[in-house]
């Protein structure tokens, strides 16, 4: 066992490279993370580890020390300087960069390393915790132990979401035969829980369980196995399955104390099971991309790179409400930052796919599973504002490929660019053929996959395939079977062709060669001129450098033009035209104005002057208003224009309609070129506004030249109309007057915008209504005011209101209407009733009405909370007809009170309340 382990800490050794100059050394110390793979390749046959500090009693713990600036080490001094009492654990070598040891009891371990370089020495140390498994403590149903530290005791948000992902099922399924029908005790090793064949590591693991409990993999597999299991071994399957301590380290020292537990994103973790051929390469993959290679994708230290090169950063950025700092640690972009292992919410445990903000603004909705690949493969600048000065490594920052698919955020100089169908041709973008299969035996484990790969180089490149021969090309392996369901039986990228030649060089080439050439066109019109290659400087002009963020944007892209073929060769065709010719540019709507004394509906949309309206080489012939009329998403009819390159350049029929922007937009008005500073139109406008609600109607401008798809467009701006003209008054408004009540009517309204009356009242002939609130808002031509008191003498004024706001003159005033009280209405009612109090609660009097459809004995009665009569309202003979009675409760203390009417057909009762 000696020899073996020597071994390992031999494997352990890597030599540090020279440097050129000898700095002060900063010691590090790693715990190594072993998968099958890499022990199987190193000649190794011990246990994988994760690489946490955490480990189980017994475990082997790898070590490797450091310089972290890659300085040369002349020397290494490992000490065990602390162990628990009891422990007898000693490191396995002392003078060699690696070095291993067993710890033997549970608690902590401290490791002192001390490295020499030629510029000197330096000291580090690392602390080991040792524990033994526990399990999570709610399988099966069962209650969780909290005396023994099992997660879900403290930790059941995070359990509860585990138990629906696959890891929480892997071993339970597997074991009932709903896996695979190969599943066999060699599997058990990752779907459990601290599993360790090595006999020394006894610490409460799976496979220390089962021995003990003598439970014995099943010799078929079929459903019960694993309800056996939870009904006769409880203790194993608190075990099973993949859970917390899997990822975290066993538990049993926690309790809480976050120094005996481990939180790691790093890939050893994943790698302990998702490294061992044949069926788990996803970590092998991962370590031959980018994301897994390279110290550029590593960098923790600024909060502007972090969010996608560093670990921490990235699940920061993909989980704002996690609360992480941006800049914890230089760990690269691994498994734990695309998946959420304690998450089953989107599809393969992403943390997320959502839709996805552009620098601009415009947010991504297509792309499905590939939107979690955008939150760091786009721009990281908004090129509106970017491109309007010069900025130091200009440019869109290497990583546009979203905003490049999405056809957006580069300088458009005011034109709509068409656009090709990859972003709705392939459903998962980014992932549909980036993470596609490779073939067996062509590329695999470095095509695609995990490796995000679609091409790779070997310098020792065979001879060149013949016609139709699967294999390398200029030196280059071509990952195309993802394009060929839609392209055909293509060898290369360099298959696919263009349909014509866009470059201008006489040739239709494929379309890498097109992008190709057209870059170098329009390279060549930058300074300095007649280089192919770019390099934006300072003096760069305001037309240079949006014509130079173009080309970097489809240069950095990284596709060849391959992402968005159409928008990239517009766009480049685009810059090399506004290169050489100037710019064709929108002017900017200058206000939006409510047409004024109108009916409204209308506005006067007044716009400036667009670049190319005049003299020019392909000069503007006419413009078009548009009004924003509803989303395209909610319009049932196919629009006239399905985008502003399908508008003809002669004349568009004021209706016709337009798809733009998620928008239906409708032909309002049009002007033709004229070379004037300012032009303007009257436009109508959806709604309009009131005094109380702002309603506003947005437009758009565009400058069409006589090639219709060559065009500009301002950017919408919002106004709003109102009505200016008031409805007119109420005419005929007369009064009937009963004993307690009021009739007043008037004619119908006239004005087809009418929205309601308002009813003024007072005691004084020739009143203004504008010194009196309204008495009453109603839409119909007639108020009954039954809130009158006899012995007064009133008049009534109407108003009419249109929805606007517009209020009329007010009505003529009335004659007075005397009420008497001595007089019932002519309106004899169908029933008894007694009506509730107004107003209710009161103080100190209130109106109480009753009616009573026959001539008869009627009874009424106040009376207080515990039943005592109060006060006698009403009693003796009644006339047919709706009567009205007041309570004057001045002497009265505030409270509940209940009326009780006593009638020919039976009792009525309402409860009142006098509040002082």
């Amino acid at each position: 066992m000696k020899h073996l382990l020597v071994s390992v800490a031999g494997a352990l050794l890597v030599v540090g490279a020279s440097m050129a100059v000898n700095l002060q050394p900063v010691a590090q110390i790693e715990v190594v993370a072993w998968s099958p793979d890499e022990l199987h390749h190193a000649g190794l046959s011990t246990h994988p580890s994760t690489g946490l500090s955490v480990v189980g009693v017994g475990e082997l713990t790898y070590l490797r020390g450091h310089e972290t600036a890659g300085e040369e080490v002349t020397s290494y001094a490992w000490t065990l300087s602390s162990r628990p009492n009891g422990s007898s654990a000693a490191l396995d070598s002392t003078n060699l960069q690696g070095t291993t040891f067993r710890p033997d009891v549970e608690g902590q371990y401290i490791i002192d390393l001390t490295i020499a370089t030629a510029g000197g020495s330096s000291s580090a140390n690392v602390t080991i915790t040792a524990a033994k498994y526990v399990g999570v403590g709610s399988i099966g149903g069962a209650t969780p132990d909290r005396t023994k530290g099992q997660c879900a005791a403290c930790h059941s948000g995070n359990t509860n979401e585990w138990a629906e992902t696959g890891h929480a099922t892997m071993f339970t399924e597997a074991i009932d035969g709903l896996k695979s029908d190969h599943y066999n005790s060699n599997c058990v090793e990752c779907h459990t829980v601290g599993y360790n064949v090595d006999p020394e590591a006894d610490n409460g693991g799976f496979d220390d369980v089962a021995a003990a409990l003598g439970w014995m993999f099943p010799a078929t597999l079929e459903q019960g196995n694993w309800q056996d299991i939870v009904d006769n071994y409880p203790a194993l399957a608190q075990v099973s399955n993949i859970q917390c301590e899997n990822c975290h380290g066993p538990g049993s020292q926690h309790f809480g104390d976050v120094r005996t537990i481990e939180v790691s994103i790093d890939e050893g973790v994943c790698g302990r099971c998702h490294e061992e051929e044949p069926y788990h390469v996803k970590n092998a993959e991962w370590k031959f991309s980018k994301h897994g290679s390279g110290t550029t994708f590593a960098r923790g230290t600024s909060a502007t790179c972090a969010p996608c090169h560093s670990g921490w950063g990235g699940i920061a950025n993909l989980e704002p409400s996690s609360n992480l700092e941006l800049t914890s640690g230089n760990v690269p972009i691994t498994c734990a930052v695309c998946h959420d292992p304690h998450s089953a919410e989107h599809e393969f445990q992403l943390r997320n796919v959502e839709d996805v903000t552009l620098m601009n603004g415009e947010v991504v909705r297509f792309g499905g599973n590939g939107r979690l690949c955008m939150n760091c493969h786009k721009s990281r600048v908004n090129a509106d504002t970017y491109t309007n000065q010069y900025a130091p490594r200009y440019g869109p920052h290497y990583s546009n490929q979203t905003d490049m698919l999405a056809g957006t955020n580069v300088a458009t100089f005011g034109r709509d660019l068409p656009n090709s169908t990859h972003r709705d041709a392939v459903p998962d973008l980014c992932v549909g053929c980036h993470m596609a299969e490779a073939p067996s035996g062509v590329g695999e484990g470095m095509l695609g996959g995990h490796t995000w790969n679609m091409h790779l180089e070997d310098p020792d490149t065979p001879e060149e395939p013949l016609p139709g021969e699967r294999g390398y090309h200029d030196g280059i392996l071509h990952f195309v079977e993802p394009c060929q369901p839609c392209h055909g039986q293509i060898q290369t990228f360099d298959d696919l062709m263009a349909r014509d030649d866009y470059d201008g060089d006489g040739e239709v080439e494929s379309a890498k060669a097109e992008i190709q050439g057209l870059l170098n066109r329009v390279a060549m019109l930058l300074p300095p001129l007649g280089d192919t290659t770019v390099v934006v400087a300072p003096d760069y002009n305001s037309v240079q450098l949006k014509a130079a963020f173009n080309w970097i944007f489809v240069h950095e892209d990284g596709s060849h033009g391959l992402h968005n073929f159409r928008f990239a060769t517009s766009l480049l065709q685009l810059s090399e035209q506004v290169l050489l010719y100037g710019v064709l540019s929108p002017g900017t709507i200058a206000a939006v104005k409510d047409v004024p004394n109108d009916q409204g509906k209308q506005v006067e949309v007044i716009w400036t002057r667009f670049g190319g309206d005049g003299p020019s080489d392909n000069p503007i012939q006419i413009y078009y208003v548009w009004r924003l009329s509803e989303s395209s998403v909610s319009t049932k009819t196919e629009p006239t224009y399905k985008s502003l390159e399908a508008v003809p350049a002669d004349k568009v029929d004021a209706g016709a309609t337009l798809a733009h922007n998620d928008g239906i937009w409708t032909a309002v008005a049009s002007q033709p070129a004229a070379q004037m500073e300012l032009y303007s139109a009257i436009a109508p406008t959806l709604y309009d506004s009131t005094s109380t609600i702002l309603v506003e109607t947005t437009f758009m401008v565009s400058g069409h030249t006589s090639d219709s798809q060559i065009f500009v467009r301002s950017e919408p701006v919002s106004g709003y109309s109102i009505d200016n003209l008031a409805p007119q008054a109420p005419s005929n408004v007369a009064q009937y007057t009963g004993s307690y009540w009021v009739r007043v009517t008037w004619d119908d309204p006239v004005d087809e915008d009418f929205n309601y009356f308002e009813v003024y009242r007072s005691t004084r002939q020739g009143f203004n209504p504008n010194t009196v609130l309204p008495l009453k808002r109603v839409t119909s031509p007639e108020y009954s005011d039954e809130t009158i008191e006899v012995g007064n003498t009133y008049y009534y004024r109407v108003a009419a209101y249109d929805f606007a706001g517009n209020r009329s003159r007010f009505s003529d005033e009335t004659s007075p209407a005397v009420v008497t009280g001595t007089e019932t209405t002519a309106d004899v009612p169908e029933h008894f009733a007694l009506h509730q109090n107004y107003p209710n609660p009161f103080n100190p009097t209130t109106t109480v009405g009753y009616d009573v459809p026959v001539s008869g004995k009627v009874s009424m009665m106040l009376f207080d909370v515990v039943g005592r009569p109060i006060r006698v309202l009403v009693d003796g003979q009644v006339a047919a007809g709706r009567h009205k009675v007041t309570i004057d409760a001045g002497s009265l203390p505030s409270g509940t009170y209940f009326l009780r009417m006593l009638t020919e057909d039976g009792v009525f009762e309402r409860t009142v309340t006098l509040l002082k």
